[in-house]
């Protein structure tokens, strides 16, 4: 872990490089006694913080960390395509310390020295006293002012949860490094990294703000940044993953303890009553295409945290068929994940006995869900039906097509024009926490305690919590029957989070929390035939893919123990 870094302050500007995190080499550093004491320029500084939060709509290339998952495949897998995405080294035996996909370790890191410098060197007595004759604008900035380090704060253990759920064992840094701390500093266990996480944030959320849409604290009534529930959504979050398998088996003697926690964490949201499980169409969730801004919390109140994303049409561009002028296909749903949305009337899964499902029409009286998340053949995109059937336009022999049978839908506007003279731009939000996460994680949580039906002393029971989910407007799926046991719960609720958050970046981090990354070896999609006006559907296997049960951790970047003289260990199955 080595950390170079080069702090310059041009026109207000504040930039930290960090090739990666230890083997510490000041550059250059100039004024910073100025870059610290203006509120303009910390403000700036606050936002290269920000600037550090991940955007899942192209984590690998244009590839989603999502087509290293049962849920979906990149189409571009030809050494020889010139679009290529290397997301196929998570599965096809190149993947190594020395060769990273997702390589975030520089990153994030890089994001929590950002935090940290930013904590011990701006002076609030010399930012503030400039405008303490201006009046309300001193006394807005002062409200202002007074959430900036809480939210470095939050920052900073989030980077540390995004770090630990990819490498598992990691430092805690919580300062910025002299030469030899960053060369004998060594990885924290997984379970202080959360406890650390989870303090930090019990400390954050009562001295941030409910929202930032109080004109008296913001007159710009910004979103986007930091809150209370995005605090204790990390809270939640991170419990759960303590709680998991992965973490947390049967064996340890506080299995039952981490579950409680992580369900009394959620229970925490829930009972504020702040958010609410209304959630409105989809489009409006991910990008502006509808009547309400995803970035506006008064109309979105499932939204607790996203990431904004400049307005322009490169997701759509990415994703839309190859099939429709401009398109490239690229992240391509699996039957494996198509098979996981129940059927609408029954609520059973289509290998169930009276589900109510017809093979040869597969795509009628399923979950709303799987609509709102994938296009497949028949369904209606832009200005036709998706011909997904062999010699249609969106399927074999046309080069570029999807693999599987299956488009994306999750996240594309509809209406962003990319193609000709007058392509249009969408705003996009990448949700890092929406309520209904909080949901899911209370109703995983409550069953491994107290089973589906007992809510012991909290708002809700696991049952309960998941119908709310179920049972929202547009999506009005069947209760989960009472008479669930335990384990059939368990299965239902990790299949319910399934259809719910594909595609939107949980699906890499569940099978790994949950231990199952088994499924990943082999990927469906469907074989679609139009003869003679009949069309017939045959799923088949197209992949083969590597797993190891190393890959439940990510390598830590060779050059990081070689930096550190073998301080930092690498991750078992991983080489020395």
């Amino acid at each position: 872990m080595k950390s170079k870094y080069i702090i310059l302050v041009l026109t207000s500007l504040f930039c930290v490089g960090c090739d990666s995190f230890l083997t510490y080499n000041e550059r250059s550093f100039v004024e910073k006694s100025d870059a610290f004491a203006e509120f303009s320029k910390a403000t700036q500084l606050l936002s290269g913080v920000y600037n550090i939060l991940p955007s899942g709509f192209s984590d690998v290339g244009d590839a989603m960390l999502e087509s290293a998952t049962d849920n979906g495949m990149c189409v571009w897998n030809s050494s020889s395509a010139a679009n290529t995405s290397n997301i196929q080294n998570f599965y096809n035996g190149s993947w190594s310390p020395i060769i990273a996909v997702d390589g975030q370790w520089a990153n994030f890191y890089k994001g929590i020295r950002r935090a940290n410098l930013f904590l011990e060197n701006v002076n609030d007595s010399i930012i503030l006293d400039e405008y303490k004759w201006s009046g309300d604008n001193y006394q807005s900035m002062k409200k202002r002012w007074a959430f900036y380090r809480y939210e470095a704060r939050f920052l900073r253990a989030f980077y540390h949860f995004e770090l630990a759920k990819r490498y598992g064992d990691i430092p805690i840094v919580d300062h910025t490094l002299t030469v030899d701390e960053a060369n004998n500093t060594p990885r924290n266990s997984f379970e202080d990294v959360i406890r650390w996480i989870v303090s930090e944030c019990e400390d954050i959320a009562p001295n941030l703000p409910i929202s930032y849409t109080n004109a008296d604290i913001t007159p710009n009534l910004e979103t986007g940044r930091a809150t209370w529930g995005a605090a204790m959504a990390l809270r939640s979050r991170a419990l759960l993953y303590l709680a998991s398998p992965l973490h947390n088996p049967s064996s340890d003697p506080d299995y039952s303890a981490k579950w409680l926690a992580a369900a009394a964490a959620a229970d925490d949201v829930i009972k504020s009553g702040v958010y609410k499980n209304a959630l409105p169409a989809w489009d409006n969730v991910f990008n502006n295409s509808g009547t309400a801004t995803p970035w506006d919390a008064t109309a979105n109140t499932e939204l607790i945290l996203e990431r904004r994303q400049a307005d322009d049409h490169a997701f759509e561009m990415a994703n839309t068929s190859i099939g429709f002028e401009g398109g490239n296909t690229t992240n391509c749903p699996t039957q494996n994940l198509v098979d996981c949305y129940e059927m609408q009337t029954t609520g059973k899964g289509i290998l169930e006995d009276g589900s109510g499902y017809n093979p040869a029409n597969p795509y009628v009286g399923r979950d709303p869900r799987l609509a709102m998340t994938v296009l497949y053949n028949g369904a209606t995109w832009k200005t036709r039906a998706m011909q997904c059937y062999y010699g249609g336009l969106d399927a074999s022999p046309n080069a570029g097509v999807s693999p599987t049978g299956y488009y994306l839908r999750k996240g594309l506007a509809q209406s962003t024009v990319i193609s000709g003279a007058n392509m249009t731009n969408t705003k996009h939000s990448w949700m890092l926490f929406r309520y209904t996460e909080i949901l899911l994680n209370y109703a995983e949580a409550m069953n491994e305690v107290y089973g589906p039906n007992d809510k012991g002393p909290f708002t809700f029971s696991a049952t309960e919590a998941v119908n709310f989910v179920r049972q929202r407007t547009g999506v009005a799926m069947p209760p989960f029957p009472a008479t669930l046991s335990q384990e059939e719960f368990r299965a239902k609720i990790h299949n319910e989070r399934r259809v719910e958050f594909a595609f939107e970046g949980h699906r890499m981090w569940d099978m790994r929390r949950l231990k199952e990354g088994d499924l990943t070896r082999t990927i469906y999609g469907m074989d679609i035939v139009l003869d003679s006006g009949v069309t017939t559907y045959t799923p088949q296997q197209i992949r083969t893919r590597i797993w190891d049960d190393k890959m439940y951790y990510y390598p830590i970047p060779q050059s990081e123990i070689y930096d550190t003289h073998n301080v930092l260990t690498q991750n078992p199955g991983w080489g020395n």
